[in-house]
């Protein structure tokens, strides 16, 4: 089932149990200048582990970082480099997702019994947390220009639903039709979704849905898991798919419905996260020895390794129109991991 791989995928399985009150802090950044980009690495103070998931247009950058103690807490970057730090009311442990083009952030919180709920943080740091009608896990996966987030929730049953919240608080369910779980993943400013669904045989499928409720089911060939992670507002697709012998590669789907699959040389795995509207993909990939490595890939399909300076593991997260990349990076093998942005 794709249930718990997703779940996997999106947080790295991290969970805490301290609550962090929010605090506003400014750190030093340095910028590390290569043959082809500058690189600014940052960490909210107190860190030990620093992830940066998602940049929008203006440069915002938003994720997650552990404190000495492993709690995982929110945290925004504004262009400047200032870092605000924050969590949910009730929160043990804070999992940003995704940020918009209006610095509003979608997320995932954990409260003192081990429940997940959702969270939409606004630009002017107001927070508002929010549940499907019966869920007992709310896992947020994205959220578009227009304030609308899409996602997934379990019922008492334990049973994967996806829906989408409008930024009027309205919350709808969906599923595919014969579908055992479904997810949304992504959403366009239109309201096209892209998601993964798990059918009776526990084959996991790709899918976007319009708004008007039509789905399109799509896998990569050999594929026995499709996520489609990303769709931008051309109705382009990028995401990955594991082969069956259990190796992801990425994936772009386009508007016409042309798949195409590909994975950065010497790739042992290929991971896609973040798409833009211009086509642009990054990510990262295992290499044979189980190294991290980031990428790019351009809409032409020009795939570009890369390595924060001097480091051993780099990956390559969200990324943003002027072509600046995000993610994490770690120096040495039991030393802390750091935040960076890739400025091309």
């Amino acid at each position: 089932m794709v249930t718990q791989r997703i779940h996997n995928l999106r947080f790295g399985g991290r969970k805490g149990r301290t609550v962090l009150f929010a605090a506003l802090c400014i750190v030093g950044s340095s910028e590390v200048a290569s043959a082809r980009a500058t690189y600014i690495s940052f960490d909210p103070q107190g860190s030990t582990f620093t992830q940066a998931v998602r940049i929008n247009t203006g440069g915002t950058v938003a994720g997650y970082y552990a404190d000495s103690g492993g709690i995982s807490h929110g945290f925004v970057r504004a262009p400047d480099g200032t870092i605000a730090t924050f969590d949910p009311a009730g929160s043990t442990t804070t999992y940003p997702n995704s940020i918009n083009d209006n610095a509003e952030i979608d997320g995932t919180y954990y409260d003192v019994s081990g429940t997940a709920h959702g969270f939409v943080r606004d630009a002017d740091g107001t927070i508002t947390s929010f549940d499907p009608t019966g869920s007992t896990e709310t896992q947020p996966g994205a959220i578009n220009i227009k304030g609308v987030i899409a996602g997934d929730y379990a019922d008492s049953g334990g049973l994967y639903h996806a829906f989408e919240r409008a930024a009027d608080g309205t919350i709808a369910t969906i599923d595919v039709t014969g579908s055992t779980g479904t997810f949304l993943l992504g959403i366009n400013k239109v309201g096209t979704a892209s998601g993964c669904y798990s059918d009776k045989t526990g084959i996991d499928h790709g899918f976007f849905r319009t708004r008007d409720g039509t789905v399109t089911m799509f896998d990569p060939p050999g594929s026995t898991f499709t996520g489609a992670f990303h769709i931008n507002d051309s109705g382009v697709i990028a995401g990955f798919y594991t082969d069956g012998q259990g190796q992801d590669h990425g994936f772009v789907r386009a508007a016409d419905g042309t798949v195409r699959t590909f994975d950065p040389s010497g790739s042992f795995g290929t991971r896609v996260y973040g798409l833009t509207n211009k086509g642009m993909i990054s990510g990262f990939f295992l290499d044979k020895n189980g190294g991290y490595h980031g990428y790019t890939r351009s809409a032409g399909g020009k795939t570009t390794s890369f390595d924060y300076p001097k480091s051993l593991y780099t990956t390559g997260q969200g990324n943003n129109l002027s072509g600046a990349v995000v993610g994490w990076y770690q120096d040495r093998l039991t030393g802390p991991a750091h935040g960076f942005i890739r400025i091309k």
